[in-house]
């Protein structure tokens, strides 16, 4: 059987079954022991920075807070220098999961940029909407983990299924540490102004530009934010080759759609 027929074949089941019944379910199971720390996966420092003791507590706050059945088999939260992880793209990624390997246990590498504290706008941005990028890293590897236990999960659904892993946790995360209810009221009722009054101030010109016209069908929801940076850096310098750039699948507007998964 030809690579074409089976990837057809591959296709035409994923489109038979929908996601959401296709997928197995996921259920957000917390710890809130805050006495748990000792039964937690051994966290190894692999940068060359040390962690120092507010460091290291962050990482183990958060781990602490999944369900300790998960992780079973899992041998090492790795902390690493910024530029260790590295996707098929050869782009830099801040998280990584390694599957149990022969008598090795699975890992999971963290970047060491992940515990340092934002500055600037960006730093400014995640305080003010609670966005914690250690916990949706950390819980976005530990989804893949959970899946290499869930013998049900598809190839296809991985990403998918540690996504909507992280998703459960970090709902369950904030309403024990994050905003109040009408602090997420107002921020959601302000955003959406300001996306209102964007939306409506670019129409008559969405069509002057292709830059425009991407950062429009972002505003609008036609294109996620993943690929209007990907268009508009590759609208800003030609491609060196003519080999079709790797992209994740959480890039990916239509895989988002099928598995019904929020922006982060």
């Amino acid at each position: 059987m030809s690579k074409n027929i089976r990837k057809k074949k591959r296709i035409k089941k994923r489109k038979k079954h929908s996601a959401s019944n296709f997928m197995p379910p996921i259920n957000a199971n917390p710890t809130l022991n805050q006495n748990n720390f000792e039964k937690l996966p051994k966290i190894e420092v692999s940068c060359q920075k040390d962690l120092n003791s507010e460091e290291l507590q962050k990482v183990k706050k958060r781990l602490n807070f999944a369900n300790h059945n998960d992780f079973r088999k899992l041998g090492y939260i790795r902390i690493v220098d910024a530029d260790a992880i590295k996707l098929p793209s050869k782009e830099l990624t801040t998280g990584c999961y390694f599957p149990a390997k022969g008598s090795k246990k699975a890992e999971i590498w963290l970047s060491y940029d992940l515990l340092k504290r934002q500055k600037g706008i960006e730093g400014l941005f995640d305080r003010l909407f609670y966005k914690d990028r250690l916990f949706e890293n950390l819980f976005h590897e530990l989804g893949h983990h959970k899946a290499k236990l869930t013998h049900s999960v598809d190839r296809f659904e991985n990403e998918a299924y540690a996504e909507k892993f992280m998703l459960a946790y970090r709902k369950e995360w904030r309403s024990h540490y994050g905003p109040s209810k009408l602090y997420i009221a107002v921020y959601k009722f302000i955003i959406k102004i300001l996306r209102i009054t964007l939306i409506a101030f670019l129409f008559p010109f969405r069509n002057i530009g292709k830059d425009i016209n991407l950062f429009y069908r972002n505003l609008t929801g036609e294109i996620s934010l993943e690929e209007f940076n990907e268009s508009f850096g590759i609208n800003q310098a030609v491609p060196k080759e003519n080999k079709k750039k790797w992209t994740h699948p959480l890039n990916k507007k239509q895989y988002r759609e099928r598995f019904k998964l929020t922006e982060r």
